[in-house]
């Protein structure tokens, strides 16, 4: 159970249970040939009156991930209407064909909204973004 009235010590148990019994396959990059790569880690903590107010300052907060990484935490962290949650996402993502890159990210949040008005959101993100290597295989000169 997580309940707690402070999202910092709430996200903290849950993380740790969650690294214990959660196995990170990393099968659909870790072959993958890269010219760039750019590891990243975010921890945010962000409280205010209204649920909008809490994803701008949260979106604020993770400026330095990917922009799908960002959208997709602050969007899962402050659920409207939900009293207490804690969860988290592990995503990897290849996209070589149209933007040449892969990314592969880990996150945990925990969000408390109270009866009498107010959220406040805990996240903690880690991942790493892939620009993939391209390949020549056969070059022809006249």
């Amino acid at each position: 159970d997580y309940a707690s009235s402070d999202p910092v010590d709430a996200l903290d148990s849950f993380v740790s249970q969650q690294l214990e019994a959660e196995k990170i396959d990393l099968s659909e990059i870790e072959d993958l040939e890269f010219d760039q790569y750019h590891p990243y880690v975010a921890a945010a903590c962000v409280s205010g009156e209204t649920a909008d107010e809490v994803e701008t300052a949260l979106g604020r907060q993770l400026s330095g991930l990917p922009s799908e990484v960002r959208q997709d935490m602050v969007e899962r962290a402050v659920v409207e209407g939900i009293s207490e949650i804690s969860n988290s996402e592990h995503r990897t993502v290849v996209d070589a064909s149209e933007n040449g890159r892969a990314y592969s990210f880990l996150g945990f949040w925990h969000s408390i909204s109270s009866p009498t008005g107010g959220y406040s959101t805990c996240v903690l993100i880690s991942g790493i973004e892939l620009m993939i290597a391209e390949t020549i295989s056969h070059i022809e000169t006249v």
